[in-house]
């Protein structure tokens, strides 16, 4: 099965960029430009980071307590479902959505497993900021990485040095 109907759609790269981008606009609910101006500044605007970090960090503890479950069966159902059409089945539409919704997914788990340690912590101001700045550049990073690996991929595929579906 050829990818020519997702991936070398022009919505499909608009989208995976959009998604990223968002990814790296806040880190555990806490805006960038925040978390910036706390690293740069300090003073009050570390204060004012400090009080949006530990409630967004509050928050995040809370709803995972509450529906954590039934996002995690969810989510990997999904995912699973997504794996078994891409991957076992060769669908090209769920093959172009695996691609997001995988990397996506891992940097969800281990920023949600990041944000739970920090809440139970309660780290310094200073360590807390520390942080975030690390896990905006993960987010970044991740982001950058799992662009190019789809564009390999889908030119591995086009190529002919791939084949789907893998089996």
């Amino acid at each position: 099965m050829s990818v020519e109907t997702t991936v070398h759609s022009i919505w499909y790269w608009a989208l995976l960029a959009v998604l990223w981008t968002w990814a790296g606009a806040s880190v555990h609910g806490v805006p960038h430009h925040a978390i910036r101006r706390a690293a740069l500044h300090g003073g009050p605007d570390a204060a004012l980071f400090d009080a949006l970090a530990r409630r967004s960090l509050a928050w995040i503890d809370f709803r995972f307590h509450r529906e954590g479950l039934w996002w995690g069966l969810t989510g990997g159902f999904a995912l699973s479902s997504l794996t078994v059409l891409a991957l076992g089945f060769g669908y090209e539409p769920a093959l172009g959505l695996w691609a997001v919704a995988a990397p996506w997914s891992a940097l969800s788990v281990l920023a949600l497993r990041e944000a739970l340690a920090l809440h139970r912590a309660q780290p310094a101001p200073d360590e807390l900021l520390r942080r975030f700045v690390r896990r905006r550049r993960i987010h970044v990073g991740v982001g950058y990485a799992a662009v190019m690996l789809t564009a390999a991929v889908f030119a591995l595929e086009r190529a002919g040095a791939l084949a789907f579906p893998m089996r």
